[in-house]
Formats: structure tokens, C-alpha cells, sequence
């Protein structure tokens, strides 16, 4: 595990501005019959997804940015146009389906190598903790999510609270295909700590999880790039 960002309060600022409106998509989309949620996603979660995006990016652009770029499913669309549709509550149906597509997020980051074009399409997930995340810890990843097509690896990060700060802990990535080959937790189950299980869920292993630095060598055949 490696700590790669300590959280400005300017990039947890924009955090929250991005969770309440992607609240006000998930109600604009209820009102016209365009919402599928298969499991609750609270505005909590949005925040840290978009804090754990960011820093896994940064970190990715700072260590091997002269081969690859990153970029998120938001920079597929015109955010202009879906703040227009949302805020104005328009039934257009294009405009509905525009909203929707964005919303629904086929991945968070692809990783592109300049010289080939070769892309990694990779799920950002983030679990919070006030404690000094461990290896003897597990990690559970809704079934739902995996069944998903188009994405090909997991990078997992805490985000740890201590004291003051807040931090973010990159923990590695795993494979979709290793994923689907993990013990399926059912829904009503409890965990090895106790805890009620609400929806289907594979159980990870932090150790489960390798450093990006593999995942890079495994698809593209490069190493880090040294400091300057």
C-alpha cells in the first residue's frame, strides 16, 4: 500500500459540488422513468469515487505520463448540456437518454498508451476508514458491478481519516476476470467480521490486490519512470 494524496479541501469542495448534482441526475432520471439503480449509491460515495479518481490519475500521470494518458467517462460528454437538461427539467427524450448515458458509467478511467492506442478500462472503488487500513483486510465488490461489460481491472484505495487529514491510500489493482473467480458473499450473509451483507458481493483480499506498476508492465511492457 502506498499513500499518494493527502485531500486539499479545494478538490473535496468540488467533490461535493459534483455528488449533489449527480443527486439531482439520479432525480431528474427517476422522473422520467430512466433510473435503474441495481444498489444504493449515496452521495458519499460519489464524493469519494471522485477524490480517489483523481488522485489514482494524478498518480498514474506523475509516474509513467510520458507514455500514457488518462482520462474519465466524463470527458466523453458535454457536461454543459447535461447541467442544462437536469436543471431545467427537460422531457426531450435525446436529452433524457444523453443524461443516462452519462450517469451510467461503463468505467471511471482509460488509461491510453500514447504510441499504440492500447486502452485499460479500470473501476475506481474507494472504502473509507478512521483506521490505519491493514493487509489482513478484505474488500467486498458487488457481483452486480462485475457483470458489467467493458471494464478490465479494479484499483482500490482507502480513504483514510486521521486527524485533520484526510488521505488517500492506493492499495492495487485486480483483475475483472480474478474477481469473478472470488467467493460470492450472498445477500443476508455476514462477514468474518460480523457485519450483515446487504447485496450479492465477491469477497477480495487486500493482498489480493498487485501494484499498478504490475499492471502497467502486464499490458503495456514498461516500467516507472524514474524522478528527474
Amino acid at each position: 500500500m502506498e499513500e499518494i494524496m493527502t485531500v486539499s479541501i479545494e478538490l473535496e469542495k468540488e467533490a461535493e459540488r459534483i455528488s449533489k448534482f449527480r443527486s439531482k441526475m439520479k432525480a431528474y432520471l427517476t422522473r422520467f422513468g430512466a433510473c435503474y439503480d441495481k444498489f444504493t449509491i449515496t452521495e458519499n460515495d460519489t464524493l469519494l469515487g471522485y477524490i480517489s479518481e483523481t488522485a489514482v490519475s494524478n498518480y498514474l500521470l506523475e509516474n509513467y505520463g510520458d507514455k500514457i494518458e488518462v482520462r474519465r467517462w466524463a470527458d466523453l460528454f458535454d457536461l454543459n448540456r447535461i447541467e442544462s437538461a437536469v436543471e431545467n427539467n427537460n422531457s426531450a427524450k435525446e436529452e433524457v437518454e444523453y443524461v443516462k448515458s452519462y450517469f451510467y458509467d461503463k468505467y471511471d478511467l482509460e488509461i491510453v498508451e500514447k504510441k499504440s492506442g492500447k486502452t485499460i478500462f479500470v473501476d475506481v472503488k474507494t472504502a473509507e476508514t478512521s483506521k490505519e487500513p491493514q493487509l489482513t483486510w478484505n474488500f467486498l465488490y458487488p457481483v452486480v458491478q462485475n457483470q458489467r461489460e467493458g471494464k478490465d481491472c479494479v484499483i482500490l484505495c482507502y480513504y483514510y481519516k486521521i486527524a485533520n487529514l484526510k488521505k488517500i491510500i492506493l492499495v492495487g489493482y485486480i483483475s475483472e476476470e480474478e474477481i469473478s473467480r472470488k467467493h460470492i458473499l450472498r445477500a443476508g450473509s455476514r462477514t468474518r467480521f460480523g457485519t450483515l451483507n446487504q447485496i450479492d458481493n465477491y469477497e477480495t483480499k487486500v493482498t489480493d490486490y498487485q501494484r499498478l506498476a504490475r499492471m502497467l508492465n502486464i499490458y503495456y511492457g514498461y516500467i516507472r519512470r524514474e524522478p528527474e
